[in-house]
């Protein structure tokens, strides 16, 4: 489809937005050929930038929305351009942490560069810009905020602190705004929202989100390249015209910090840090982030579940397969197949294995389960015959507990693999697919974050 540039609606230092003729809820978004660091301070022109910069976004935002987290993207309409929904943004920079490095640092001085926390860290921050918001002078731009909620009503305030000073350091915040200073009258009629309340399960909403995004980006980068790590990132949210949010503006080389496996950044970190000029140097990095994000993907998997009759109850499985969202969203698009057999390789094993044969063929992954009574012979004749992982759950464990020696005492080339609970096994398998499936891998991790917490180094 051919989309032609209206009016100019904004124009910040890497990119300009415009507002597509003859549709108001679209805009086009053309990325410059502009570097900047220090706020501004310091300006640079690298050729390709630009083209290089929405070449990353563009594949970073068809990864997030094959892993069902919606963005404002619509397509890429040329090298450095491409069109999204016009969206009312959210005055907020949200950056998610999972080690201390960049401006953290400063901040978190108990804590070491490279520090690890296995419980994501979601920050919000002010977008501001020349040190002034909402008529007020501030110290410094972009401050970091402390949701408030409290009073008589229960009402939200946002208190805002120096993001490079230690909070041990600033005793009081440096100004409080209410929730109208920081969104605006315009933003909750665009929005929808018209209580504390309702902004305050909008920032839930955002936090969580913004895991779940820099979860599936983290399991991307493990997927393309070994040794390679985001470490953190810094996204923006908007309301699409049907009152939608979505993860908005662009997510590039300047977005995150990533790391190779010799310690050197992949990232814009490396222009601030840098102190002989070498563009080419971050010339280099912008073009291998390109080439590496157009390796994301989602690969094709499927779990097949095997029983050996009918009377293998394999309910358990099948529920624990499809307790997350994420897996039901990729089965219902064809990037998960979820198969079950009934075959009995006791008494039909050329025809099993024939027909295991050709399932094998049709997803780039596959993990079986085979659930299977009586002598459990099913899991080891598989795993002798395929490539792929395969599990054996003994059904009838409760009752006949020594049934499960024939599946855990195997002979040489049969690497079955044995799990007593059918919910362990389940997540057993979906742990083998997360290794090159970031959705899967996010979704997974999401859950594990919930019961981590982070220690700091006494």
């Amino acid at each position: 489809m051919s989309y032609q540039c209206g009016p100019l609606l904004a124009e910040g230092k890497t990119k300009r937005i415009f507002r597509v003729v003859d549709d108001n809820t679209l805009a086009i978004l053309q990325s410059k050929d502009d570097v900047t660091a220090g706020d501004g301070a310091r300006h640079d022109i690298i050729p390709g930038k630009g083209e290089w910069a929405t070449t990353t976004t563009c594949n970073v935002f068809r990864l997030l929305q094959d892993a069902n987290v919606h963005t404002s993207f619509k397509e890429q309409t040329g090298p450095n351009e491409f069109v999204a929904q016009l969206c009312t943004m959210i005055p907020l920079e949200v950056v998610a942490r999972r080690e201390v490095h960049g401006s953290a640092l400063k901040r978190m001085r108990h804590l070491r560069k490279g520090h690890v926390f296995p419980n994501l860290v979601v920050e919000l921050y002010l977008k501001t810009s020349g040190r002034t918001f909402a008529g007020h002078e501030l110290p410094c731009d972009d401050p970091l905020i402390e949701v408030v909620m409290g009073g008589e009503e229960p009402t939200m305030r946002f208190n805002l602190y120096d993001p490079k000073l230690p909070l041990w350091d600033q005793k009081d915040p440096f100004l409080t705004l209410t929730c109208e200073e920081v969104f605006g009258r315009d933003f909750t009629w665009q929005s929808g929202l018209t209580e504390s309340h309702d902004v305050k399960e909008l920032l839930d909403a955002i936090v969580q989100i913004a895991r779940r995004t820099f979860l599936v980006l983290e399991g991307a980068w493990r997927q393309v390249d070994i040794g390679d790590r985001l470490v953190d990132f810094k996204i923006e949210f908007g309301f699409t015209s049907e009152k939608h949010l979505v993860v908005a503006d662009v997510i590039d080389a300047d977005s995150w910090r990533v790391v190779d496996r010799s310690g050197k950044y992949m990232d814009k970190q490396y222009y601030r840090d840098d102190t002989k000029g070498d563009l080419e140097g971050m010339a280099r990095i912008y073009k291998t982030v390109a080439g590496l994000t157009g390796r994301f993907t989602i690969p094709t998997q499927q779990v097949i579940v095997w029983r050996g009759s009918d009377s293998d109850d394999i309910g358990a499985i099948e529920k624990a397969l499809q307790a997350y969202d994420t897996i039901q969203y990729l089965s219902a698009h064809d990037f998960l197949r979820i198969a079950k057999v009934t075959r009995s390789m006791h008494k039909q094993p050329e025809l099993g294995l024939s027909e295991l044969d050709a399932m094998v063929q049709r997803a780039d992954q596959t993990v079986v389960i085979a659930y299977v009574g009586m002598s459990n012979g099913a899991g080891p004749t598989i795993s002798a015959h395929v490539t792929c992982p395969v599990i054996s759950v003994p059904a009838n464990i409760d009752d006949h507990p020594e049934d499960v020696w024939s599946s855990l005492r195997c002979p040489s080339a049969v690497p079955n693999l044995t799990v007593l609970s059918s919910k362990n096994a389940a997540l057993a398998a979906l742990q083998m697919l997360a290794q090159s499936n970031p959705a899967i891998y996010a979704a997974l991790r999401l859950e594990q974050e919930k019961r981590l917490t982070n220690m700091a180094p006494a």
